[in-house]
């Protein structure tokens, strides 16, 4: 019998967090200059050498914090995420004053694809390995509630509370968590081209609004 698993390589990490001013301004021009790169020339001119001359530091500096080129991609990544996080609770708590749950849904839900669009933009590639494994990251129950997606969901409750009336919230905070990562993933690995159809958000929307209003 053939053997069809699928391995997943688990990304290098950065080797440590900075700690003083200096250390953060080092890796955050690093990030920026990675990101830059990717953005701008693409994932083949992606060297250290050219990193750390944008940064204007040296080889050196780059492997004192990442011991490979994708554990500085999977920071951008994961820097990226954290932006458009802040950036989906000021959307949400900046829809008008009659705007609906469903309104907010779908806020949340181009916010998710705006992410998927930007991550496959800057390196397709990594973006198939890094949802991977951030797949297996998400059924571990112990980071759940720390992830960004479970955050933006909390806003969501806080903003709409008058009309979510499903008696279990918790239990459908935890199932609207893990449903729109999963889905969101499957999609952009499995049907990229549903990412921009409008029927992908209004699907989406429905089955969420009703996971949210029903008792």
């Amino acid at each position: 019998m053939d053997d069809k698993s699928v391995r997943i390589e688990v990304p290098a990490r950065a080797r440590k967090q900075p700690r003083q001013d200096r250390s953060v301004a080092l890796v955050v021009a690093l990030r920026e200059a990675c990101l830059e790169i990717l953005e701008q020339e693409g994932r083949e001119a992606l060297t250290v050498h050219a990193i750390a001359d944008r940064a204007g530091v040296g080889v050196s500096s780059i492997y004192e914090y990442y011991p490979t080129l994708e554990a500085l991609i999977a920071e951008v990544f994961g820097a990226i995420r954290l932006e458009l996080r802040h950036g989906a609770i000021e959307r949400l708590n900046a829809l008008p004053a009659d705007a609906a749950l469903a309104d907010g849904i779908e806020e949340i839900l181009m916010v998710a694809i705006e992410l998927l669009d930007r991550w496959i933009a800057i390196d397709a590639d990594f973006f198939a390995k890094f949802a991977r494994y951030d797949e297996l990251v998400r059924l571990d129950l112990i980071f759940a509630e720390k992830t960004p997606a479970a955050t933006i969901i909390d806003s969501l409750f806080e903003r709409f509370a008058a009309e979510i009336t499903v008696q279990d919230t918790e239990k459908a905070r935890f199932y609207m968590h893990q449903s729109l990562l999963a889905l969101m993933r499957a999609t952009a690995l499995l049907r990229p081209e549903y990412l921009h159809e409008r029927t992908t958000i209004q699907m989406m929307g429905r089955m969420f609004k009703a996971l949210l209003t029903k008792p």
